[in-house]
């Protein structure tokens, strides 16, 4: 599979922006950014597209990134809701996109986008939505730009140098097993003297 960097991610949004037949321009970069570009070089509806944050796992990277779509209104302000709606329609087309095009890449979650308006130097108005790209992420140490470097201990087997790990619990011990039941003793006999009486009655009863 391949792997799509933070540059890979930029790439795709202005790919998808120049596809679209109603985005005119598209830039990345902060907000002051967005200021410094209107006025001047801003052609609308323009995209924009902010960094926000990105999270790592064992197998995949998360970019979330703030997209951004606004156009300028009349000055009367006659055609705020048309703006308003050309520019959500965008962002959901960029969301059928990101969810279906590919499989080197997924939109994660379900975007929430909010509008804004007479933002900017342009006083444009628009939408923006936090959209959440994941990618994979591949977790291993071949393409390490690492030379000469070692952690004390490693993995037993292994080639890269780690820290040694925890070693695992004990096992618990088995029950001892129970004991026999110890058998009845015998009767005891009769003492001397209870025995001869006995005698002496047999006799006189003639048995």
């Amino acid at each position: 599979m391949v792997t799509m960097n933070f540059n890979s991610v930029i790439d795709l949004l202005e790919n998808i922006s120049n596809a679209h037949k109603q985005i005119k321009s598209f830039g990345s970069g902060e907000l002051w950014d967005i200021e410094g570009n209107t006025k001047s070089k801003a052609i609308y509806p323009e995209l924009w597209a902010i960094p926000q944050s990105t999270v790592t796992k064992l197998q995949t990277q998360e970019y979330t990134i703030r997209l951004l779509c606004y156009d300028l209104a009349n000055t009367d302000l006659s055609n705020t809701d048309d703006v308003q709606s050309d520019t959500l329609q965008i962002l959901t087309d960029f969301i059928k996109v990101l969810r279906n095009a590919s499989d080197q890449y997924t939109l994660v979650g379900n975007p929430n986008a909010i509008p804004f308006a007479e933002r900017f130097n342009d006083s444009v108005w628009g939408w923006y939505m936090d959209v959440v790209i994941e990618v994979h992420f591949p977790m291993n140490f071949c393409d390490l730009p690492l030379d000469g470097f070692s952690n004390p201990g490693t993995i037993s087997g292994g080639a890269f140098p780690f820290q040694p790990g925890q070693s695992g619990f004990s096992g618990f011990s088995g029950y001892s097993g129970y004991s026999g039941i110890s058998g009845y003793s015998g009767y005891s006999g009769y003492s001397g003297d209870d025995a001869g009486l006995l005698v002496m009655i047999i006799n006189s009863l003639g048995l």
